[in-house]
C-alpha cells in the first residue's frame, strides 16, 4: 500500500512539472508566425503610471517588475487555438482564476499566481472579434493593489 501511495505521489509531482507557466507560454509562442511580443520594462510602467492622479496607482507602479504583452491577433487560427488550449491549463501550474468577464463580445480572463498572499504574476487573456492578447505582469503586490489597478484602467 505504501508503495502505491508513493508511486501515486510521484506521478502527481511529475504531471505538475509538465504544467506550463505563463512565461513558458510566451516563450513557446513568441516565435510563431505573426505573433507579436512586447516587453515593457519597469521604468516605462512607472513613467506611465506616474501621470495618474490616483496615489494608489503610483504606489502600485513601484511594485510591478515588468509586463509582457503578446498579441496573437494576426496569427493563424491554429496558433490561436493551440495558445488558448495551453493558456487554459495555467491553473494546473498554480494560477488561480481571479475573474472572468464576457461583455459586448469581449472576453477577459484574469489569473493570478500567489506566494504567501503576495501576487507574483497577473495574467490577462483578452479575446474580442478575432483579436487575442495575452498580458503577463510580474511583481509583488496585494489583491488590494489589483483593485486599484482595475479602477485605473
Amino acid at each position: 500500500m505504501k508503495k502505491i501511495l508513493l508511486t501515486f505521489a510521484f506521478l502527481l509531482t511529475a504531471f505538475a512539472g509538465f504544467a506550463q507557466t505563463a512565461n513558458d507560454i510566451v516563450g513557446e509562442f513568441k516565435n510563431e508566425k505573426d505573433v507579436e511580443v512586447q516587453v515593457v520594462p519597469k521604468m516605462m510602467i512607472q513613467m506611465g503610471m506616474a501621470q495618474s492622479p490616483d496615489e494608489k496607482a503610483k504606489s502600485l507602479a513601484k511594485k510591478i517588475e515588468g509586463m509582457t504583452v503578446m498579441s496573437l491577433s494576426k496569427a493563424s487560427d491554429d496558433v490561436k487555438a493551440n495558445f488558448l488550449a495551453k493558456a487554459a491549463k495555467l491553473t494546473e501550474a498554480g494560477y488561480e482564476k481571479e475573474e472572468e468577464i464576457e461583455e459586448s463580445g469581449v472576453k477577459v480572463k484574469t489569473l493570478i499566481k500567489t506566494e504567501d498572499d503576495v501576487v507574483k504574476e497577473l495574467v490577462n487573456i483578452v479575446e474580442a472579434n478575432g483579436e487575442t492578447v495575452f498580458i503577463l505582469m510580474t511583481g509583488k503586490f496585494s489583491k488590494d493593489d489589483l483593485d486599484a489597478l482595475k479602477n485605473n484602467m
